[in-house]
């Protein structure tokens, strides 16, 4: 009896174990231009994280409430944002913040606030270069009627003049995200606009 409720729990922990691995995985986000991601938010902020908060779904926690001070709104109407949720798990892409730290945070407003995902362009705000910031305060929104199309192999080319192609994933740098905006221009076209070097 104890061998066969033995080999029973070693093949239940296997599943487990299994599963939980799988769960892991599940969070895929695609890679994309910080651009993109910013025109493609409901509201992008800048706030500080000053706590946190595990909420539940019974005795399961189902996502992490981040309190938050002193958001500057960059895009969006919200009013009077005081905390953002993201899933509990980054399995299901949550975002894991630090108390303390200023942040770039993007997402979508429902009922109950604010809500952010990996999937999002949520970084600490010390960690973008001076163009995204740039960007985030000025350009972006200036290009959110571009399209930015990702290109993976050469030729990186496109016939369509209101479009960006983003080629940091061909060269394998991130030259285009973290240095320049797709601007539409007096023309009505779409370009690059690459910052100078900071030095």
């Amino acid at each position: 009896m104890t061998r066969a409720l033995n080999i029973i729990l070693l093949t239940l922990a296997v599943l487990l174990l299994g599963g939980l691995e799988e769960t892991a995985e599940a969070c895929r986000c695609s890679q994309v231009h910080p651009q993109w991601q910013f025109c493609n938010s409901d509201v992008v902020i800048k706030a500080k994280v000053v706590g946190e908060e595990t909420v539940y779904d019974g005795t399961f926690p189902v996502s992490i409430k981040y309190i938050i001070k002193k958001p500057k709104i960059f895009r969006g109407e919200c009013q009077e944002v005081d905390a953002v949720f993201t899933p509990y798990s980054s399995a299901t892409c949550g975002v894991r913040l630090q108390t303390g730290t200023d942040y770039l945070l993007s997402g979508y407003m429902d009922s109950d606030g604010m809500h952010i995902s990996l999937c999002g362009f949520n970084v600490p705000w010390n960690s973008l270069t001076d163009t995204q910031k740039l960007g985030v305060t000025q350009h972006y929104e200036k290009g959110c009627e571009c399209t930015i199309q990702t290109c993976f192999t050469l030729p990186c080319e496109s016939s369509d003049p209101q479009m960006c192609v983003w080629t940091d994933m061909v060269f394998g740098v991130q030259q285009q995200a973290d240095h320049s905006s797709c601007i539409k221009r007096d023309d009505d076209t779409c370009a690059w606009y690459t910052s100078p070097q900071q030095t």
